[in-house]
């Protein structure tokens, strides 16, 4: 890594795929765990990401480029190459997603997630602390809570889960969910 600024953050530590043929590259990312970087469906390395919170900004996405369109390093950076196809999923991928979106041939569209999905098995308040009971949860899964479903409410990252977790009890009403990577 070759530096982490607010909410931007380098690498520097992939391998190389400099040898004249296409391979498919991979980046999911976990935020507030790691960044995991697959080449051609193998994990070629995993990266410390202490940035947490939502990614939602006005900014546009941009390839190769930060949101505003205008970010420069100075021309230390050069790479020559073709970009075939994009795809951007909504929450991060699993190790057999990637290696899946690496060896389709075709519309990767329908690659479904291959992770259990978590389901809260029990919650129990005892002493002004919540404890939240999950089965399904894997890896890198975190807890989420909202105060209603209104439109424009978010999900707010409470922390990991893996089996149990243990908050303490606010005020008010709140719903939770959990979520895997």
């Amino acid at each position: 890594m070759t530096g982490t600024g607010g909410t931007r953050m380098s690498m520097s530590s992939t391998p190389s795929a400099k040898d004249g043929t296409w391979h498919n590259i991979v980046v999911s990312f976990i935020r507030g765990q790691s960044v995991f970087s697959y080449l051609d469906g193998n994990l070629v390395n995993v990266t410390p990401l202490i940035t947490t919170g939502s990614i939602d900004t006005a900014l546009n996405v941009n390839i190769g480029q930060d949101g505003t369109g205008t970010y420069t390093d100075g021309a230390s950076v050069n790479m020559t190459g073709m970009i075939d196809d994009v795809a951007i999923w909504r929450r991060p991928l699993s190790a057999a997603e990637a290696a899946a979106i690496a060896h389709a041939s075709g519309d990767i569209s329908t690659i479904t997630s291959t992770l259990p999905a978590p389901k809260i098995t029990s919650s129990v308040l005892v002493g002004g602390n919540l404890t939240i009971t999950v089965t399904g949860a894997s890896a890198g899964a975190r807890l989420q809570k909202r105060a209603d479903f209104n439109a424009g409410t978010q999900w707010i990252d409470a922390g990991p889960i893996t089996t149990t977790a243990t908050i303490a009890a606010g005020t008010g009403t709140a719903f939770y969910r959990v979520v895997n990577p």
